[in-house]
């Protein structure tokens, strides 16, 4: 799905694939993508963010530009989500829309929306970021887990796993 809650599928082979196993990088990011998302829906932003942290760390590893895409565009929204700086966010999307620039389609058009309203946020901040974008990508992968708020407690309905 794509739109404001984020790709919730990649292109990723099954878990009952040929080749599918523990060690194999391709689904650890996967596996910690979807912790990620599920942390956060726990009220565990600090977990959610080390987890995504993680798995875009072993995207780098990897030769799956749409997967990774995926991943930076979820991790923007989720450091919006969290009230991060808007240049943060920005920068996700950036190596989000980098990453999928040969691939058109929706998810592209999904990204290249964000990424512009997240530009205009920003305003002339945006060039600067552009020239630091690495930097800002190697910011944003290290964000201490203080940065983020403490767990909340949820209502029981929201551990439901259904």
């Amino acid at each position: 799905m794509i739109g404001s809650e984020g790709f919730s599928s990649r292109s990723r082979p099954s878990a009952t694939s040929p080749g599918a196993n523990s060690g194999d990088k391709t689904f650890e990011s996967l596996a910690l993508a979807h912790l990620a998302e599920l942390q956060e829906k726990r009220g565990n932003a600090a977990e959610a963010a080390q987890a995504f942290q993680r798995a875009l760390q072993l995207d780098a590893s990897l030769s799956d530009p749409r997967s990774a895409a995926s991943d930076w565009f979820n991790y923007g929204q989720f450091l919006r989500r969290q009230h991060q700086a808007e240049r943060l966010v920005y920068v996700c999307f950036l190596q989000a829309e980098e990453l999928m620039s040969t691939t058109p389609g929706d998810e592209l058009s999904a990204i290249v929306r964000a990424r512009t309203g997240s530009e205009k946020q920003i305003g002339r901040e945006a060039a600067a970021v552009r020239h630091s974008k690495n930097d800002l990508m190697n910011e944003t992968l290290s964000l201490p887990t203080s940065s983020f708020s403490a767990p909340t407690r949820s209502s029981p309905e929201r551990h439901n796993l259904q």
